[in-house]
């Protein structure tokens, strides 16, 4: 069978589609991801084949943000822009490739309406926790009327991001209660085969790709390092693409541009981050405790659902933070929080990626392509 992966330009988004386009490979399917040009290096180095899909440019995002209402420039990019972008190609992609059935990332909403117009089967994977419905309330108006001008039916409601399958890395625990669904599919992302006996005495601190390359990061990083150092422990600081000479005068830190959070994380006593979803999800895996600094998009609702599960701590943005770190820090390691290990075993108890395949075959059975 042929499947087609389709992500936008983040790496927070595309990553969660790589296990399973490994597993579909390793399952004798052909494999093809079509996602922005700078994520070619990633998926070649894993010997996928990458099919590029045009990405909104920076200039088009600035033009929708408006200052009073923060929900306008996420609506404009994710329901209309990106999907008008990526559309042209995305439509020759299908029509050339003709996949049997279509993998879309959560935000990402081209794959689906071609999917939609050559009536193939789709399975929707979630970056982030899955029941929460922040993507589908946010696109639903825009991305319905893009359906009408295709010529699909209009989806005021997005039912028919809602409806379909859907996969999801987050243990159901996690979920918002209210939220939960019998339509998600759960999968546990891959596990090393070990964890170490004894954590190390350092902390990790990472703030994801977005936030490292915002006015305030330099400071925000600072302010972590200080709280780790006055716990007596050392820091791990990953940068990314931001400017390393703004961190030279650390003293005892490890800098590094990006790290193996799969090894990383079982192996350091705590992590401080912006409760992004793969950083969340890597820490929940780990068992390690989460000191969760919130920004936007859906890191509230990871910080909220962190310190719910008791499985680290949620510490508000702003003033005193460092002090206010180091307070949550010490809090953690006197008392390691009680959900760490529960949301461990409950993700290692998850079916492995191949479980997201073998639905994806079944869908396909059921369901054949104008082809």
């Amino acid at each position: 069978m042929r499947f087609l992966f389709t992500s936008t330009v983040g790496l927070g988004h595309l990553l969660p589609l790589l296990p399973l386009a490994l597993a579909a490979r390793a399952a004798g399917h052909e494999v093809t991801v079509a996602t922005a040009q700078r994520n070619a290096e990633r998926l070649i180095g894993l010997g996928l084949q990458h099919r590029e899909i045009e990405e909104t440019t920076e200039q088009d995002w600035r033009a929708v943000q408006r200052p009073d209402d923060p929900e306008a420039g996420p609506t404009a990019v994710f329901g209309r822009l990106n999907p008008l972008a990526a559309l042209p190609a995305m439509q020759s992609i299908v029509e050339e490739w003709r996949p049997d059935v279509l993998f879309s990332e959560g935000a990402e909403f081209a794959g689906g309406l071609v999917a939609d117009l050559h009536q193939i089967p789709i399975i929707r994977v979630h970056p982030g926790m899955s029941g929460d419905g922040l993507w589908e309330a946010l696109v639903a108006s825009s991305l319905s009327q893009i359906r009408t001008e295709l010529g699909l039916p209009a989806d005021t409601d997005a039912r028919r991001l809602l409806d379909v399958p859907q996969i999801s890395y987050f243990p159901e625990s996690f979920e918002r209660p209210a939220q939960r669904s019998s339509r998600i599919v759960r999968v546990r992302p891959n596990l090393s085969e070990s964890r170490p006996a004894e954590r190390e005495p350092c902390v990790y601190i990472t703030y994801g790709t977005e936030v490292v390359g915002m006015p305030f990061f330099p400071a925000l990083a600072r302010d972590a390092v200080t709280a780790v150092h006055k716990a007596g422990l050392r820091p791990v600081l990953a940068i990314g693409h931001a400017d390393v000479g703004e961190f030279a005068d650390l003293g005892d830190t490890r800098i590094e541009r990006w790290v193996n959070q799969d090894e990383l994380l079982p192996r350091v006593q705590a992590v401080i981050c912006h409760g992004g979803a793969g950083t969340t999800l890597g820490a929940l895996t780990a068992g390690t405790p989460i000191i969760a600094v919130p920004f936007f998009a859906d890191q509230p609702f990871n910080a909220e659902r962190i310190a719910a599960t008791r499985t680290g701590l949620n510490v508000s943005p702003g003033e005193h933070l460092a002090e206010r770190l180091n307070s949550a820090l010490r809090e953690i390691l006197t008392n390691r929080p009680e959900g760490c290990e529960f949301m461990a075993n409950e993700i290692r108890a998850l079916p492995g990626p191949s479980a997201a395949i073998n639905l994806a075959t079944t869908l396909q059975s059921a369901m054949i392509p104008t082809w």
